[in-house]
């Protein structure tokens, strides 16, 4: 009973386009979960309470697995339970209690939205090359897409009717705001910047498609004069969209699977990460 209800948990995470290596950490937890059940003599999901989880708990901390570890098959039991409170096979959920560990980690630098909006200040916006930027600045800032995904993006990789951004085999959501302003953007600006018939979105004044290079000599300008030269640089950016998107409470593997990770435990930033207890 308890593996064909975790079948049926994989499969819809599979329906939902989440990565294989996703779905293997969360099929390994599982695995590693319903083995320790058995030890204890317990077959079916309704006999399964918060002793039961607290003895797993500490049977993590006790064999040395370490907090990301720990934090990680919490998550997946939490969402395990999400699944079969959704789908009524069971009546109520165990891992209400049960906490997340902190994960004593070096917290990446990150700037606020508050620093942002006073970026865009210095931003000439009365200019075309001052809109690019801008735009430049809010998909890397709202979307935590990287920048050699962002000067690579093509015309058609944007579909307005659904405010999104195809990167490969990844769908990036843009909210309204972004969705908006980049369709503005390709409107109405990028006809400045486009003498030869370009496909890329983003060009510079020769027409030629952005460079890394080009994007960060701009923004290091800007930084400069807001005196956010120390705390604003392209990967701090990135790391900013990931920490707003964990401290309004979104799990921590669907944040991966946005910014196109392929792997939580083998990714610099989210072992950096000092997690907040949730």
């Amino acid at each position: 009973m308890m593996n064909r209800h975790k079948e049926l948990f994989l499969t819809e995470l599979r329906n939902k386009n989440l990565s294989k290596n996703t779905i293997m950490s969360y099929e390994h937890d599982l695995v590693d979960f319903n083995v320790y059940m058995k030890e204890l003599s317990i077959d079916a999901l309704e006999e399964i309470d918060n002793k039961h989880l607290d003895l797993f708990i500490n049977k993590l901390k006790v064999t040395g697995k370490s907090q990301a570890t720990i934090y990680r098959k919490i998550t997946t039991i939490k969402r395990y339970y999400k699944f079969l409170m959704n789908n009524q096979v069971v009546e109520s959920d165990p891992t209400s209690e049960l906490r997340r560990p902190k994960i004593q980690r070096e917290v990446p630098e990150y700037v606020s939205h508050e620093e942002v909006n006073h970026l865009i200040d210095y931003i000439d916006l009365t200019t075309v090359i001052g809109q690019r930027d801008r735009m430049i600045l809010e998909l890397l800032y709202g979307t935590g897409i990287k920048v050699s995904e962002l000067i690579n993006l093509d015309l058609d990789d944007y579909v307005f009717k659904k405010s999104k951004l195809i990167i490969g085999k990844r769908k990036v959501q843009l909210n309204q705001t972004l969705n908006k302003l980049l369709h503005n953007y390709i409107t109405n600006i990028r006809k400045y910047f486009d003498k030869r018939n370009q496909v890329h979105i983003f060009l510079n004044y020769k027409g030629d498609q952005i460079s890394r290079q080009g994007i960060w000599k701009n923004l290091k300008k800007y930084a400069d004069e807001a005196s956010l030269k120390d705390k604003v640089t392209l990967h701090t950016l990135r790391n900013s969209y990931a920490i707003n998107r964990l401290n309004r409470g979104t799990d921590i593997l669907d944040v991966k699977n946005e910014m196109g990770y392929q792997n939580v435990t083998s990714t610099h930033f989210f072992l950096q990460h000092q997690i907040k207890e949730v």
